[in-house]
C-alpha cells in the first residue's frame, strides 16, 4: 500500500468518505439538474456553490486531521475523485 494510500485509508472511513461522496455527488447533481426558469436556474446554481464551498471546508478539515496525525498528502491534488473515495472505503 502506498503512502497516499495509507493516507486515504486513514482518513477516509466509510462515514467520512459517504459525507464527501455525497457533497459531490450533490454538488454535481445541482449542476446537472433540469431549469424551468431563471428562478430554478439561480437556485440551482446557488445550491451547487454551497455544496461546492461544504466540500471544500469539509475536505480542508480532513487536511488538517491528516496534518495532526502526520499523514502525508499527494501534492498533485488535494483529493481524489469520489468515485477513488468510494473504492477505498469499501
Amino acid at each position: 500500500m502506498s503512502q497516499s494510500s495509507a493516507a486515504l485509508g486513514a482518513l477516509a472511513t466509510p462515514n467520512r468518505a459517504e459525507l464527501l461522496m455525497q457533497l459531490s455527488q450533490f454538488e454535481a447533481c445541482s449542476a446537472d439538474c433540469e431549469v424551468r426558469s431563471p428562478a430554478d436556474a439561480a437556485l440551482h446554481a446557488h445550491l451547487q456553490q454551497e455544496a461546492a464551498a461544504s466540500r471544500a471546508l469539509f475536505e480542508s478539515a480532513l487536511e488538517r486531521v491528516a496534518l495532526h496525525e502526520g499523514i502525508l498528502l499527494p501534492q498533485h491534488s488535494r483529493w481524489p475523485s469520489a468515485s477513488a473515495l468510494g473504492s477505498a472505503a469499501g
